[in-house]
């Protein structure tokens, strides 16, 4: 019974200094080898199921299961099969609420791609051949972002403007013809 109360007490110490540590079980154990895929697992932006979580969740459920197994006077290969069952269990809750978790996730990343033939209006000026400002709308939030002319060219303060392409974190923006068609 010693063994399983020393592996599941390891786990449990594991879990609770991840706890109060914090940041320490953001880390996976990289395991490129056992991925069939050959997909990044330690690269996808969620949890793994080689995760220091999930593999101290296997540990202490797999001596809580052995200590059952030993206190109900099942001989060892029982009360390790008993282990392995419950740690198997344990650990995939814990990784499938990581993963519910992770899925809950709201992300602040702007999509550049998708602004593309977008209105805005210029809040700081676009000076002849530099750099100004743009305001406009994703989602429901107001974004600020650098802009510059596509032909170089200045566009005031309050100029509306429709953003023809993306080049590094600027924008590179028209200014937006009227009704009429006439540029403003």
């Amino acid at each position: 019974m010693l063994i399983y109360a020393a592996l599941g007490g390891a786990g449990l110490l594991l879990l609770l200094l991840m706890l109060i540590a914090g940041g320490i079980g953001d880390h996976d154990v990289p395991v490129h080898e056992a991925s069939f895929d050959h997909g990044d697992l330690d690269g996808h932006g969620g949890p793994s199921p080689y995760g220091i979580r999930v593999i101290a969740s296997f540990l202490m459920f797999f001596g809580v299961g052995g200590m059952i197994g030993q206190y109900a006077r099942w001989e060892h290969p029982a009360s390790s099969a008993l282990g392995l069952g419950l740690g198997l269990i344990g650990a995939t809750v814990v990784y499938r609420f990581a993963r519910l978790l992770h899925s809950q996730e709201a992300t602040s990343e702007l999509s550049f791609g998708g602004l593309l033939s977008r209105s805005a209006q210029v809040t700081i000026a676009i000076p002849e051949n530099g750099v100004g400002e743009v305001s406009l709308m994703v989602g429901a939030e107001q974004t600020a972002q650098l802009a510059r002319s596509v032909d170089g060219s200045a566009i005031p303060s309050g100029g509306e403007v429709v953003i023809t392409a993306v080049r590094g974190s600027q924008l590179v923006v028209t200014r937006k013809p009227n009704q009429e068609g006439a540029i403003q």
